[in-house]
């Protein structure tokens, strides 16, 4: 072959040449956006983009606590291909998320092409007005009636996850956090979300454990898609190649072979998804509750279809699990952690517990008394939260003095914004006086967004509140955490993820 002078060189040997040069011409084309916004930000590197550093050598919170501080909280990165404007100051993030709603309805959609079913129609990824329909439907099933309806779930895993722990403790063992509370939020969470009894804290070969534990190591089919990061155009390939290998295939059938039980079986069930079910027979979202308070505007919609479909279910069901599975999972093992190596701090939300319930297993309404153990919560959401948040504009819009081109995606850093030496004096510090009602009556309530906010913030966030709330006042009623010779201090935590590891301590009996 002879081209550009170049004799003889072999066809493969020429392609592999090229192949960089033509990637490089391909991701830089673009680089210049948040430039000619007048926005500024770290350098790409030419071929990752930033992606390589948010993911792989440093981590998403490491990098954006580092640039939050250098680019005055707002600042354009590259993940791969794609462009994100980061924005991380309170007054702008009200704007994005409450007053300017109706403009970032949505999230990014980056991905969506190359999600297969349930995945793709989760709510975190519908849009517009079918995200506001599966939204009204869904919420419901999080009120005060039904929460307090679930509290019997939730107690009988506490009441495995306690049984354990007494094993432990009178052999004089250390337990791993992590472990022990991956299989017992499985539990429960199987339980309160769609009435199946998995028995997990017991079986650490129990399918569904198993599968959860593939889905977050690497794999073929996480390889794919991150193809799609810097070549969004192989999206669609990367759908159909992946449904071959469909890990979702274990929670679609059980939640498919649940719903046909229940048709064959009717009863009186409380979980959330029953509430799914009945949207398709009362064809209709709404609910009587005291503490349903999101019919607004904001959340109002003009879709007409009645009830949800088997495809919508699946994937609300699918979110649920690895929604709630994750963060409750991370902040039990965070809290535990700081009780063991915080003696202070623990026998002050034991004296509490001691008091505000007396010997009464926890349930909906008495942890509502429990302000101490719920400030220490904060604490540490604070401290280990989701990274980030993010939101699609949906038209051409100017928030505070930038103007945003519709399509473009904004991120919130969440993580660099609660570790804001200005906002959270000693952020690395465990502080939970710093959620006195005092305290946050003087800060910005856009400072502190665990959960998000805005209509669009997270659905299941009482669930989970409540949940670590019984969890961890049940095990501090019999149970001291404290430290061993494995326990690190600080805690040992994955910095590419901020998820914690391996986090060894022991419990002791209350006298």
């Amino acid at each position: 072959m002879e081209i550009l002078g170049l004799v003889d060189v072999p066809t493969w040997l020429l392609v592999i040449i090229l192949m960089p040069v033509l990637h490089v011409i391909y991701m830089t084309w673009g680089f210049n956006k948040f430039k000619d916004m007048g926005i500024d930000g770290p350098a790409p590197n030419p071929f990752f983009g930033h992606f390589h550093s948010l993911f792989f050598t440093r981590g998403m919170m490491n990098c954006d606590r580092d640039w939050y501080k250098t680019y005055d909280k707002v600042y354009g990165t590259f993940e791969g291909k794609y462009a994100v404007l980061n924005i991380g100051k309170p007054e702008l993030i009200k704007e994005i998320l409450v007053k300017d709603f109706s403009s970032f309805v949505n999230r990014r959609d980056d991905f969506n092409a190359a999600l297969e079913e349930p995945m793709d129609q989760m709510l975190t990824q519908l849009q517009n007005d079918h995200w506001k329909f599966v939204r009204r439907t869904l919420t419901p099933g999080f009120s005060g009636r039904k929460l307090r309806g679930m509290t019997d779930l939730i107690n009988l895993a506490i009441e495995r996850l306690l049984e354990k722990l007494k094993d432990k403790v009178n052999k004089g063992e250390d337990v791993e956090l992590k472990e022990w509370f991956e299989a017992y939020t499985l539990e429960s969470l199987s339980s309160t979300a769609f009435g199946m009894q998995i028995d997990s804290q017991k079986n650490p070969d129990n399918p569904f454990l198993v599968t959860i534990k593939k889905f977050i190591k690497p794999s073929i089919k996480n390889f794919l898609i991150l193809i799609t990061v810097f070549y969004p155009f192989t999206a669609s390939l990367v759908r159909r190649i992946s449904a071959r290998n469909d890990w979702c295939k274990v929670f679609t059938d059980a939640v498919l072979q649940t719903i046909k039980h229940r048709e064959e079986n009717p009863g009186d069930y409380t979980d959330l998804l029953q509430q799914m079910i009945d949207s398709q027979k009362a064809g209709k979202a709404g609910s009587d509750d005291e503490d349903n308070n999101e019919d607004n505007e904001a959340t109002r919609t003009t879709w007409t279809r009645k009830g949800l479909t088997e495809h919508e279910i699946c994937s609300q069901s699918l979110l649920i699990f690895f929604a709630g599975y994750f963060t409750t999972t991370n902040l039990l093992t965070c809290l535990l952690h700081q009780m063991a190596i915080d003696p202070e701090t623990c026998n002050k939300a034991q004296q509490e517990i001691d008091d505000q319930l007396d010997g009464i297993r926890p349930n909906y309404e008495n942890v509502r008394k429990l302000s101490y153990l719920e400030m220490c919560i904060s604490e540490i959401l604070r401290l280990h939260p989701i990274t980030r948040t993010d939101r699609s504009a949906s038209k051409d819009v100017t928030i505070g003095n930038i103007f945003i081109k519709k399509g473009t995606t904004v991120a919130i850093p969440i993580g660099a914004i609660h570790y804001d030496e200005n906002l959270w004096p000693d952020p690395e510090k465990f502080i939970p006086e710093r959620f006195t009602p005092e305290a946050k009556a003087a800060r910005d309530p856009f400072a502190y967004l665990p959960f998000g906010h805005g209509p669009r913030n997270c659905i299941g966030n009482r669930l989970a509140l409540m949940q670590a709330k019984m969890t961890v006042a049940s095990i501090l009623q019999k149970y001291t955490p404290v430290k061993s010779e494995k326990t690190k201090i600080p805690i040992n935590i994955n910095t590419r993820q901020w998820s914690p590891l391996d986090n060894w301590i022991r419990f002791e009996s209350r006298s």
